[in-house]
């Protein structure tokens, strides 16, 4: 039994759109109201029957429940806006993947942010818009919630936001705010930034019958279609740890040129082969993602992998392939593959010396041009 019946999703885009589809296949009775300034993602909603009513500050009346589901820098606007829907008794949660600033942005205007309960649903796609929300979209997905510590399983807010997941198919996993922001670091946003620098140098490389024939590498080149405004919001409100994540790979990616380097000397030069574009510099690109990883989970002392979700998966992905002859390959392709990571690395480090130096506005332009 889901107790909530009044519902206030803030943010009628991809997750918001497909959340209300996914609630109203639940459950017809639960009324949901839609808030967002995308006048058009909320008539779709109302015509297509997952919005009961549209939010406006003439009928505003209390909720069970808010779902704000904006991106990071929006929060707080989003919070201050849904207020007249917020009673002493309101749940509230989110969707942001970044914790940390969803606590301060939304508690900081609540009445009583007790009634605030952290999630971050592991689902999404590189496309936005409520025309394209789904109803399964958080079907068997992880949903992280991040109470703060001690909250009791049975505080009616916890229950609330619990079941509206699990009423969606979600699969409910606890962490603390602080943990999954250092976390999501290496296995959404790093993903997320390599996949942008990634495509950038690689795409206008592929041949279109290459791209099309190959799934590992259609996967590997996914991501660098992702909206750039929401992947910036993300990364510089979550700049600190992503600073980490990046530095770690880097290094990574640095001693693989390295050691191209050094062997240039002692390997055979080549003739060009496709293999190095599409199926050698990805597998270098990906392992750097997984050694990054592997390097966290052994300083934490905790398996990681399992919180990752498909843009980890896709991006790891050529590195998960059956190795013998690519490595054989590798060494006799460095004329070709060290040019390509090495311009990926300078595009990295260009990213990485602008968070060290607060640079935010240059590293979101930067962002844009790499998405463009």
């Amino acid at each position: 039994m889901f107790s909530a019946k009044r519902i206030l999703i803030v943010g009628i885009g991809l997750m918001g759109s497909s959340l209300a589809r996914a609630l109203k296949e639940h459950n017809q009775a639960i009324y949901l109201i839609g808030m967002d300034t995308n006048a058009d993602d909320l008539r779709i909603g109302i015509t297509q029957n997952w919005l009961d009513e549209i939010a406006t500050p003439e009928t505003a009346s209390v909720v069970d429940m808010v779902v704000l589901c904006t991106p990071p820098d929006q929060l707080a606007t989003a919070t201050k806006a849904s207020l007249p829907y917020i009673g002493a008794n309101t749940a509230i949660t989110d969707t942001a993947s970044v914790k940390r600033v969803a606590v301060q942005a939304i508690t900081t205007h609540v009445p009583n942010p007790a009634r605030y309960i952290p999630s971050h649903p592991i689902a999404g796609s590189t496309a936005s818009g409520a025309a394209l929300g789904k109803a399964d979209l958080y079907e068997g997905r992880k949903v992280m919630l991040c109470p703060e510590m001690g909250v009791d399983i049975n505080d009616p807010a916890y229950v609330m936001v619990r079941e509206m997941w699990e009423a969606v198919g979600a699969e409910l996993a606890l962490i603390p705010a602080d943990v999954h922001d250092l976390v999501y670091a290496y296995v959404s946003h790093l993903p997320q930034l390599v996949g942008f620098a990634a495509h950038k140098v690689l795409r206008p490389l592929v041949k279109d019958e290459s791209y099309c024939d190959n799934e590992i590498l259609r996967r590997f080149l996914r991501l660098g279609g992702s909206p750039a405004p929401l992947w910036n919001s993300i990364f510089l409100h979550n700049d600190d740890y992503v600073l980490q994540a990046l530095r770690m790979y880097l290094a990574f990616a640095k001693q693989m040129i390295d050691e191209f380097e050094q062997g240039a000397a002692a390997a055979e030069k080549s003739e060009p082969s496709d293999d190095a574009i599409t199926k050698l510099f990805p597998r270098i690109v990906a392992s750097c993602l997984v050694m990054s990883l592997a390097q966290l989970e052994q300083r934490a002392k905790l398996k990681l992998a399992s919180f990752a979700g498909a843009g980890f998966a896709d991006m790891a992905a050529p590195a998960l392939e059956t190795p013998e002859e690519d490595i054989e390959k590798i060494s006799g392709s460095y004329q070709q593959i060290q040019p390509l990571l090495s311009q990926m690395v300078n595009e990295l480090e260009a990213l990485a010396q602008m968070l060290e130096n607060q640079q935010k506005n240059l590293f979101a332009s930067a962002i844009e041009r790499l998405a463009a």
